[in-house]
């Protein structure tokens, strides 16, 4: 029977599940052979992926049919709500050498079912406990989730009424009180569905039988930095809660603290490093013991690390370039550790979610942050050339960061974060490098471009300066030069007025300046400053445009001659017709090839101009004709010695024929 088996298709969709629903189709034409088969129709969310061909089961040369894959595009189905979606798959399948076509239907239904994020409810409660009494029953929590679930404590004397189970459910956890000693104790659990992980805290507090002694000691790890060969100056504190005397002490002659004897009720203690200048590079652990004969010994873990340098990871609200490959930096003193970084991402694209997993080496902990950016970064279109104009070209990517520590499955000693902050918030990234090459910035600007601090440029030629600049730019400016000074006259001016942004990107008309051969003028973009000198060129420039490694536009103006070429791209074939052969076009393009003559430059124009090696995107602005292009040349020479004035013919080809 001629059409699609089966006949139509029911899928059902979990949204950011990882699962990708797929059927496999056959499609059994009524006519073979055919010429081709054409996919002239289907919904956005879906992908018809060709297999193979079907064979006939008595002659395995016979083609009968085709195989098809039908599967979710899951970037454009985790964007539809839930509910039901239908759409038709329609292929034409067109018969050789006679005008005959016919559409074959595959109706597909799908369902997109509701995507729950895995959470607990409550994360953290406290079980109390006085030896000798009842054992308290279960305290139950929620999981909810969309996907298959497993529950890991990290202590023995933490139970769970399931380990596993699917969707949302209501879970008992409980404590065996008699396995746990006098104290304040941190058992924590890790609920896992495969994309994401969640941790729960339950805090205990036996107590004996006689006065409700007790002792509370935070936090569980202190983490001490010292740079190497120099002299200490970390200081941290914890704190006790006792309704005893307790006595300080430590394991290593490099902590002291700021008392040792601990009265009852609440205290305070400053532990500080000392006689850490002959340890070697490394981490060094520790333990600070609290204790008392009523209800024993509290410890505390520490690790000292010892650094070449102090690490500068990331800090919130910070401007950052990603191709510098930034690290946050981490330090733990639990063993077995991994962090779990959820990551949000938001941009002109959105907002993403993501969640990366970096275990702890050494008890440090380093990931690079920003190289996302590269793909999740989106240009402004440039604007057309007709006079001047200023524009946002790049809109920075923001990351916000929520840091965990979790314990690796299968080990324990899950322990609590001990680093000084979790949360990482307002990141802003760029594509590229900072432009400072390790010199100091500028607090309030910073160039975005390769073009000269210096350049010389034709009457009707175009420049684009671009910055990142902290604060409100209100007008570009150009100052008229006479000698070695700014001429009194007053200066051009353009009004910015652009808002809320720190990118800002100015394409000038130099023609606007009505300037003529040899005048000088000093440009000036709030604190960015360039200097142009006009000069002579016996025809109209041509405009060569990139985007630079920051994304920000850049042009060059030549002065040479242009030449534009049609090339011939026909595509034939060869038929064999009556014993003879014909050949035929069977398909028509356009191409298209440049050829551009810089003109005389000089040493700085030859250093920008070798910038666009390094372009993705090029164009050719002919008067106000653009063309996107492709470069057909592999270098440019930017440095010869005893040359100091050349010129270059540049040859592209059209990106779109």
């Amino acid at each position: 029977m001629a059409g699609f088996q089966p006949p139509s298709l029911s899928l059902n969709y979990l949204p950011f599940s990882g699962n990708i629903p797929n059927e496999e189709v056959l499609l059994l034409p009524e006519f073979v052979p055919w010429s081709q088969v054409q996919i002239i129709g289907k919904p956005d969310w879906l992908d018809v992926i060709f297999i193979d061909y079907a064979y006939d089961e008595e002659d395995e040369d016979q083609i009968i049919g085709l195989r098809y894959t039908i599967a979710i595009k899951p970037q454009a189905a985790n964007q539809l709500p839930v509910g039901y979606h239908t759409g038709n798959i329609t292929l034409r399948v067109k018969r050789p050498f006679v005008f005959q076509d016919r559409n074959y239907i595959l109706p597909v239904t799908l369902r997109i079912l509701q995507y729950v994020q895995l959470a607990i409810s409550p994360v953290i409660w406290q079980v109390n406990y006085t030896q000798g009494n009842t054992p308290p029953s279960g305290n139950f929590f929620q999981v909810s989730a969309s996907r298959p679930w497993s529950i890991t404590s990290n202590q023995t004397y933490l139970t769970f009424s399931q380990t596993n189970g699917v969707g949302t459910a209501q879970v008992a956890a409980y404590v065996d009180v008699n396995a746990v000693p006098l104290g304040t104790h941190i058992a924590q659990f890790l609920v896992d569905d495969g994309a994401n992980t969640v941790t729960g805290t339950v805090v205990i507090k036996i107590f004996g039988d006689g006065p409700n002694d007790y002792v509370v000691v935070n936090p569980a790890g202190l983490e001490f930095s010292e740079t190497y060969h120099l002299n200490p100056t970390d200081v941290r504190t914890f704190t006790v809660d006792s309704s005893v005397d307790n006595v300080v002490s430590t394991n290593v002659g490099w902590l002291e603290f700021s008392e040792t004897d601990l009265d009852a009720g609440f205290s305070t203690v400053s532990v500080r490093t000392i006689n850490t200048q002959t340890l070697d590079l490394g981490a060094y652990p520790a333990t600070i013991s609290i204790s008392n004969p009523e209800t024993g010994t509290r410890t505390i873990d520490v690790i000292l690390l010892i650094v070449a340098k102090q690490l500068p990871g990331l800090v919130n609200g910070g401007f950052y370039y990603s191709e510098d490959r930034n690290k946050l930096s981490m330090n733990n003193s639990a063993a077995n550790q991994q962090a779990t970084l959820a990551i949000k991402a938001t941009g002109k694209f959105g907002i993403k979610n993501y969640v990366k997993r970096v275990p702890y080496y050494q008890n440090l902990m380093q990931s690079v942050i920003g190289l996302e950016t590269k793909i999740l970064l989106t240009q402004e279109l440039i604007p057309v050339l007709n006079s001047s104009i200023f524009y946002v070209p790049i809109k920075p990517v923001r990351y916000d960061i929520r840091l965990n520590n979790v314990a690796i499955l299968g080990l324990n000693n899950l322990a609590q974060t001990i680093s000084s902050g979790n949360q990482f918030q307002n990141l802003r990234f760029i594509n590229g490098r900072n432009p400072v090459n390790g010199k100091a910035e500028k607090a309030f600007f910073t160039r975005l471009t390769y073009l000269p601090e210096k350049i010389e440029v034709a009457a009707d030629g175009w420049l684009a300066i671009s910055m990142r600049y902290i604060g409100a730019v209100s007008n570009f400016k150009a100052n008229l030069i006479v000698g070695n000074n700014v001429a009194e006259p007053i200066p051009t001016i353009w009004p910015v007025n652009l808002s809320n942004t720190e990118i800002y990107t100015a394409l000038i008309k130099v023609s606007e300046l009505n300037a003529v051969p040899g005048n000088r003028y000093l440009l000036e973009f709030e604190k960015m400053k360039t200097e142009i000198q006009i000069k002579h060129s016996q025809m109209p420039t041509t405009q060569i445009i990139w985007e630079n490694e920051w994304d920000c536009p850049e042009i060059f103006n030549c002065t040479g001659p242009l030449e534009i070429t049609n090339d011939d791209g026909s595509t034939t074939t060869t038929l064999t017709r009556e014993g003879q052969d014909y050949e035929k076009t069977i398909e028509i393009k356009r191409p298209k090839s440049f050829s551009i003559n810089t003109g005389n430059i000089y040493q700085a124009e030859r250093d920008f101009l070798g910038t666009i090696m390094h372009a993705k995107r090029i164009w050719i602005q002919i008067g106000k004709d653009r063309f996107e292009v492709i470069r057909n040349f592999r270098n440019v020479d930017i440095f010869k010695t005893r040359e100091f004035v050349t010129d270059f013919t540049l040859k592209f080809k059209a990106a779109v024929q």
